[in-house]
């Protein structure tokens, strides 16, 4: 695909903001969320997306460093289709419930096979202690469930849009 369709692409998928159709406010996409996002839908759109596509890294914001971990949740079954649907076709009582549970509900009017959004977590790592190293950048402490190092040696971050030749 050309560099100037993937641009087009992108900008289309950006504006349409699927991702953004959230059932709790409070879930919306930060800007990392949004950007990781936005590449998943261009993914989508060139039939790269898989089942086993995720994305890891470590960042560094105001100072401090944290694992940022998102995994894309496509609408893969019918099944998600009856509360994420058309809201037309979404039974009474979902409609009912929905409304109670999510007054500003918008996670609605999705197809088979859309992008929903993603699951996201994010660790903050600690600092590192005196006579540490610091694991060079896209790798993680061998234990970074517990971010400190282990015998100066890290592990390559395998996650780096792991399944897909990012």
């Amino acid at each position: 695909m050309p560099s100037r369709d993937k641009i087009k692409l992108l900008r289309q998928q950006r504006d349409d903001g699927h991702f953004e159709k959230v059932r709790n406010p409070a879930n919306a996409p930060n800007p990392h969320e949004a950007q990781v996002l936005t590449q998943s839908e261009a993914l989508k759109a060139q039939r790269q997306l898989r089942p086993q596509t995720e994305h890891g890294e470590v960042v560094v914001e105001e100072g401090k460093r944290y694992l940022r971990y998102l995994k894309p949740i496509v609408i893969a079954s019918p099944l998600c289709l009856t509360c994420h649907g058309s809201p037309e076709e979404l039974g009474p009582g979902v409609k009912a419930q929905l409304q109670a549970l999510y007054p500003h509900n918008q996670a609605t009017g999705y197809r088979l096979e859309e992008l929903r959004g993603s699951i996201s977590i994010k660790i903050r790592l600690e600092e590192k202690q005196q006579g540490d190293e610091a694991c060079p950048p896209g790798s993680l402490p061998l234990d970074w469930e517990t971010t400190t190092q282990t015998q100066g040696q890290c592990d390559p971050l395998r996650g780096i849009w792991k399944g897909m030749p990012l």
